[in-house]
């Protein structure tokens, strides 16, 4: 499965494709891959090794996105899916079944069975490669049941919500 990843960096723009699985993850950006190693050393705290580079990486959230430190230089980001415009889950004709798009741990849910959504309603958080995705629904509908809970791991394929006229 490939994951696209639109990160803004200052006034630079870059879209960048993630392969793999979480032990052997491949990057590639304008055609050019190469293997990348992502581990958690701390709380927010990444030892990045990327080809044959290896970096030290903090990562703080705040209100617009993200503060990402590489090698004691400050970078501002925002990541978001490159079809972040769009809902996570593709519209397959008027399916009500939402599977997750790639390996994870579900962080938390946002919806509760019998509520009412529209295109596009953040239904759940998966967190996948160190990175929050917010799962959402693609057609307007009741969630009818939530297949997973928090804390639970998710193969790409499994089902999450289904959802009801």
């Amino acid at each position: 499965m490939t994951l696209d990843y639109k990160v803004q960096i200052g006034e630079d723009e870059f879209v960048f494709s993630i392969s793999g699985s979480r032990d052997s993850i491949r990057v590639s950006q304008n055609g050019e891959s190469v293997p990348v190693d992502l581990r958690e050393v701390g709380p927010g705290a990444y030892s990045l090794i990327v080809g044959e580079q290896s970096h030290f990486v903090t990562a703080e959230k705040d209100g617009r996105g993200l503060t990402v430190r590489l090698n004691g230089r400050s970078y501002p980001a925002v990541v978001e899916s490159a079809g972040a415009a769009g809902p996570a889950s593709r519209p397959r004709g008027e399916e009500k079944e939402v599977r997750s798009l790639m390996p994870g741990i579900v962080t938390r849910l946002l919806v509760q069975p019998g509520e009412f959504v529209k295109p596009g309603a953040a239904l759940l958080v998966l967190e996948a490669m160190k990175m929050e995705n917010e799962v959402r629904s693609h057609r307007e509908g009741v969630v009818g049941t939530i297949h997973v809970e928090e804390g639970q791991s998710v193969d790409a394929g499994d089902l999450l919500v289904t959802l009801s006229e």
